[in-house]
This record gives C-alpha cells, structure tokens and sequence, in this order.
C-alpha cells in the first residue's frame, strides 16, 4: 500500500479525465470502483475492512468519507453504464 492511500485502495488516474482517483473493492460483489482520492466531507462511501461500502450515517460516524468518481468524472455515467472500457 503506498503512504497515504487508505489500506485496500490502490492510487491511479482516471482514464478519461486525468484526476487522482482510488481504486477500492466494494464489499458487496468484490468490483473495483473509483473513489476521488481526495476524501469529502459528503462523501457517500467510506473505506472500511478495507472496502468501499456506502456511507451509513448511524454506523460510519467520525469516518473519512470518499466521493464515488462516477459522480464527479465528466465521463462518469458513460463508465459506470458500461459504454466505454478501459
């Protein structure tokens, strides 16, 4: 894990629109997804068991929070569609 990326991400570049992203395995069904790494205080995923999991009010209290790339990527919905491949 290099310093500073959270333990289970691993540090990239969005293929599409250059910006520093995180690559972290969501707990549900093991994909990759890209979180902005800069994390954002209304973020709406947390890294927890060194996963990315959706943001839960009552039980992620005080964790830093990510914002999926799919939300802030100019490209974002065309990648999380599936139209375009890495």
């Amino acid at each position: 894990m290099p310093i500073g990326a959270p333990a289970g991400t691993t540090p990239g570049y969005c293929s599409s629109c250059n910006a520093p992203i995180l690559w972290a395995r969501t707990g549900r069904n093991d994909k990759a997804k890209p979180l902005d790494r800069r994390p954002k205080g209304d973020g709406n995923m947390v890294i927890e068991n060194e996963r990315a999991v959706i943001f839960q009010p009552r039980i992620h209290t005080g964790m830093t929070r990510y914002m999926t790339h799919f939300a802030t990527c100019p490209q974002g919905s065309q990648w999380s569609k599936g139209e375009l491949r890495r």
